[in-house]
């Protein structure tokens, strides 16, 4: 794999409401060569930045289970193309410490870009990174607003 994952002006929004994770992750991040990291404790918070942007950002990194608003809802909410300067085929990881049968049909049904289980590794980071980038799909606004979202993941 090429090391230029990683270049230029790069945005991360690292989103999970463990801080001692999400530090992990944001030092991890920088590690790759990211410069702009934004951060996020929830996906209300997380929601809250994606609206304020004033650039693009690109590449989404969410947990998958928190309270005051799940992956799955962010993830919704970018395809259905939510957020001005946010494509709605912005490249977006799910972080899980479980790989949930719901969760993931759900966000496959979402078109996530990759799915990453705890705990991860730089390099499962990086790797997850640039196949997230290099995935294309066609966006699919009908198939997403009729995909249900549960409030909660913690029976997925």
């Amino acid at each position: 794999m090429s090391d230029q994952v990683i270049v230029g002006e790069f945005t991360a929004l690292a989103v999970d409401d463990d801080l001692l994770f999400l530090d992990t992750l944001e030092a991890m991040l920088r590690g790759l060569g990211v410069k702009k990291i934004m951060r996020a404790d929830s996906g209300v918070n997380a929601y809250n930045a994606l609206a304020a942007l004033n650039a693009r950002i690109d590449c989404i990194i969410c947990d998958l289970k928190m309270p005051n608003g799940n992956g799955l809802q962010l993830l919704k909410a970018v395809r259905l193309g939510r957020f001005k300067l946010v494509r709605p085929d912005a490249c977006f990881i799910i972080l899980s410490a479980i790989a949930h049968p719901l969760a993931v049909r759900t966000a496959a049904q979402l078109d996530v870009s990759f799915y990453l289980t705890k705990p991860i590794t730089p390099d499962g980071l990086k790797s997850g990174i640039a196949k997230a980038r290099a995935k294309a799909f066609p966006l699919d606004f009908a198939k997403y607003t009729r995909t249900p979202v549960p409030e909660s993941v913690s029976a997925a």
